[in-house]
Formats: structure tokens, C-alpha cells, sequence
């Protein structure tokens, strides 16, 4: 697209507005907030801000190759032509004359121009955040799919999920199980050993109880607590425990955790993806009751 204001002499400066709406208006007011965001910067280094934190105007200014919108599953970017266009985002109050809820909206709004009197040439990128969508566009974009900090554990995550789907079982319920499952045996040595590890320190609990229970009423700072510390270390030495035994595997377990959470938070493809009886979005919430108590919160 190319916008531009002429006075018969001269061009103006144009802004170039996305004034709100953007975003899933399936979701509820309250969730929209926190996952509508402004976003800008490059395709290999992206800068997100919550509509939440978003009270007054910011002004970015440029070069930005790309600035827009975004929620959990679709964008709206603008890529200009020339990247030192400056971006401006805000809130503004939005009532359609029909609206009978108290409280009015305020989305974002997302502007793109500047004080350079010239023809504002961008082009818009309006779509859904599927990677193979992302990847496909020139610059690439699927960085706007933010798997966060272990993104080397979601994307194979990610990658293994639609390989489940696409040649086991067409469905992406149960490829989310046979995956839990998978990652479960994958990660099970590691869970033994740690579960090993919590037996042992149980069989020597009773005599560190002891050693503490003799120098418990020395101050922190005192030097016998060193002494205390150096017997304890002793009773480890002579059972062959390793203190930090149940607690490193756990932190190898905290990517994969993390990561799994990421795909299932942030794929598009679980959007309105049925699973078997009452789950027919396996994006949304259960909203399943029984005996007026939400399904998810009784034990197994």
C-alpha cells in the first residue's frame, strides 16, 4: 500500500492507523487484555509490550523494518518500505452505540508514519501464527511465535507433536498425550534417580536430625555450625549420597516442563481442535462442572 497527503505543492507527514479491534474476539474481555500486545523491532529480534502495561502513547522511532499488533494466534504488521518510519502505539475507548456492558473497551491502536513529508509505502501482514505461514514470508517472521527462553526444547517439542498428529492419529488430543507420554519415558532415568536419591536421604534423615539437634543452640555466625556442617557432610561421604542428588535431575526436568507448556500455550493448531466428548477446543479452558466444581482441580 502507499498513503499519501499532496497539497498541490507539497507532501505531508501521514500516520497510518490500525484504531483497535484487532485480535480473537472469542476470547473474554479480561484474557484479551493480557495476551493482545504491541510488538516492533526486527525479524530476528522482536520487542513485545502488553496491552495491559499500556496506559499513554509510547513513541518507537525507527528504523523498524516491522511494527503492528499481535495476540496468542494472529498478527498484523506493518513492514515499511523504509524502516526509520517511527511507530507510535496506545489504548483508546472504544463504544459502539449498542454496547450494554459497564465497562468500555480499550484496545490497542498501533500507527505507523512520522514527521518525513513523503509517500508512506508499507505493506500490511495480516494472518494466523502458523510457522509454516511465518517462514514462508520475505523476511521470514516466525520469530513472532515466542517459545521463550528454551526454545531449543519447544520447537522439538512442537516439531514431534505435528509428526504425531500428521502420521499417527489426526487428532491433536491424543497426540498431546502419546507426546506426555513419550517425554515421560525419555525423562524416567532421571526421575528414578532422583526418587532413589529422597530414599537414601530418608535412611540418614534421623541421624542428621541428631547432629542438628546437638548444635542447634549455637548462633548461625558461630564457628561450631561449621563443625555441624563438616559431621553432616561425613554421614554423606559414608553413604555415598550426593545432597544435590534429587535436586539436579529435577532441574533438567524444568526445560522440558517449560517448553511443553510453551507449545501448548502458544500452537495454533490447538485453536478449536475438538478432543473427545465435552473438549471440543483444546485452547480454551474445561468448563466441564461436577458436583458445581471445575473437572481439572479433582485428583486422578
Amino acid at each position: 500500500m502507499e498513503v499519501s497527503v499532496f497539497d498541490g505543492q507539497h507532501y505531508l507527514p501521514v500516520e497510518v492507523a490500525w484504531p483497535g479491534g484487532f485480535g480473537d474476539q472469542s476470547l473474554p474481555p479480561r484474557l484479551r487484555d493480557s495476551v493482545n500486545r504491541a510488538v516492533y523491532g526486527t525479524p530476528e529480534d522482536v520487542t513485545t509490550v502488553s496491552q495491559s502495561k499500556v496506559s499513554g502513547d509510547r513513541l518507537i522511532p525507527g528504523p523498524l523494518p516491522l511494527a503492528g499488533l499481535e495476540d496468542r494466534y494472529f498478527v498484523a504488521i506493518f513492514l515499511p518500505d523504509f524502516p526509520e518510519l517511527a511507530f507510535r502505539f496506545g489504548r483508546r475507548a472504544w463504544a459502539p452505540p449498542d454496547w450494554k456492558e459497564k465497562e468500555q473497551p480499550r484496545p490497542l491502536t498501533a500507527m505507523l508514519g512520522g514527521p518525513l513529508a513523503q509517500p508512506l509505502g508499507f505493506r500490511l501482514f495480516v494472518a494466523p501464527k502458523d510457522l509454516d505461514v511465518l517462514r514462508g514470508e520475505k523476511p521470514p517472521l516466525d520469530r513472532l511465535v515466542d517459545f521463550g527462553w528454551f526454545s531449543v526444547v519447544a520447537k522439538p517439542l512442537f516439531i514431534g507433536m505435528r509428526y504425531i498428529y500428521d502420521h499417527w492419529v489426526h487428532n491433536y488430543g491424543w497426540a498431546i498425550v502419546i507426546l506426555t507420554i513419550l517425554i515421560n519415558l525419555l525423562l524416567f532415568p532421571l526421575k528414578l534417580k532422583s526418587i532413589r536419591s529422597a530414599q537414601e536421604m530418608q535412611k540418614v534423615a534421623p541421624v542428621i536430625k541428631a547432629i542438628q539437634e546437638r548444635y542447634k543452640q549455637y548462633k548461625f555466625n558461630d564457628p561450631r555450625k561449621q563443625r555441624m556442617n563438616q559431621e553432616v557432610m561425613k554421614v554423606y561421604q559414608e553413604h555415598g549420597i550426593n545432597p544435590l542428588g534429587g535436586c539436579l535431575p529435577q532441574l533438567v526436568l524444568l526445560p522440558f516442563l517449560y517448553g511443553f507448556y510453551r507449545v501448548l500455550d502458544l500452537s495454533i493448531e490447538l485453536r478449536h481442535a475438538p478432543w473427545m466428548l465435552w473438549i471440543r477446543d483444546l485452547s480454551a479452558p474445561d468448563t466441564f462442572h461436577l458436583f458445581g466444581l471445575p473437572l481439572p482441580i479433582l485428583p486422578p
